[in-house]
């Protein structure tokens, strides 16, 4: 092994760890800005509705200190959302307290943007 093909497998090295740091810092930042759009919504949400969606743990203490600052109701902040499937137990069982709290999220969500 020579010394120049030495040389050649470290340069390869060192660009692919520069390259990792790259798209590493870019993902990053893609995820910076997602969560800043997602938080805004969030914001104008509560300003403009009154409701708040707390669907991720990450979310929750922004829902808290928005709740506080727009006076808006632990009944109005949905923590979970329930689909028609969730809803069916297995084929033929349904599970009503889930089909209760899909009710009333729709109902929430619809009087909220009319």
């Amino acid at each position: 092994m020579g010394i120049r093909k030495i040389e050649d497998e470290i340069d390869l090295r060192e660009a692919k760890k520069k390259r990792a740091a790259e798209l590493k810092i870019k993902d990053m930042q893609a995820k910076a800005s997602v969560e800043k759009f997602t938080k805004d919504r969030l914001r104008e949400l509560a300003k403009n509705y009154g409701v708040l969606l707390a669907l991720t743990p990450e979310l929750r203490q922004d829902v808290k200190e928005l709740q506080k600052k727009y006076d808006i109701p632990s009944s109005k902040i949905i923590t979970e959302q329930i689909t028609e499937h969730d809803v069916l137990k297995k084929f033929s069982k349904i599970d009503y307290q889930k089909l209760g709290m899909l009710a009333y999220q729709r109902v929430l969500m619809s009087n909220s943007f009319e």
